[in-house]
């Protein structure tokens, strides 16, 4: 759960400077953009991939977040760009790369406005590492394809058997025949931590007992 919301978070802030960084499609990915996927892929350039490689135990390693349940995960970004020439594609590629690492490295992921924060995340350990992954087949394609990774940290703020409480929804109907209960008061609007759930049970109506 963690670390979706990480993901979710970088992608809204990546979308949010789209015009700024000069991108055109920017989109989550299922693990590593290789030249294997081009084809089967639909972007248009300069896009950018963004994905959770793997995480594991802080310790002692992260610079932002400690303590128990704090996680380091491993994010990267793909970016393809296109151009007339294999020079002009490689230096799009690294220009877009190097704009994104910047406005990264200065972000520092919040907490949604008036709603209780569930996980705690921190900023990037460090600035993106940036990697040229130029290759005969994605250059075929008339493509360039870098790629930035980086450490983010993020903690739980509650204990993991809430975490899962909040994640799930049990409705049991109790129901008599012909009879509709009333349902229960509403909580008011804005009660905090109220998690409002609506359910419509509808009865057709009985045909008339047969005579006797």
């Amino acid at each position: 759960m963690s670390s979706e919301l990480l993901l979710d978070e970088a992608l809204l802030f990546i979308r949010a400077n789209q015009e700024q960084l000069r991108l055109v499609d920017v989109r989550e990915y299922g693990g590593e953009f290789t030249a294997a996927e081009i084809d089967f892929a639909s972007y248009r350039c300069p896009a950018v991939f963004v994905t959770v490689l793997g995480s594991r135990p802080a310790g002692n390693d992260s610079k932002r977040l400690t303590g128990r349940n704090a996680r380091l995960a491993r994010m990267a970004a793909f970016v393809a760009t296109k151009g007339m020439t294999r020079d002009k594609r490689m230096r799009e590629g690294l220009s877009v790369a190097e704009r994104l690492a910047m406005a990264l490295h200065d972000w520092k992921p919040g907490t949604v406005p008036d709603k209780e924060p569930l996980v705690e995340l921190g900023a990037l350990e460090d600035e993106p590492a940036i990697e040229n992954l130029y290759g005969r087949a994605v250059d075929k394609e008339g493509q360039a394809l870098w790629l930035l990774t980086w450490q983010q940290a993020y903690r739980p703020l509650r204990p993991l058997p809430q975490l899962a409480r909040l994640t799930r929804i049990d409705i049991v109907d109790h129901t008599r025949q012909g009879l509709v209960p009333a349902p229960p008061p509403a909580a008011p609007p804005g009660s905090p931590g109220t998690l409002r759930v609506t359910e419509e049970v509808r009865f057709e109506t009985l045909p008339p007992a047969p005579p006797l």
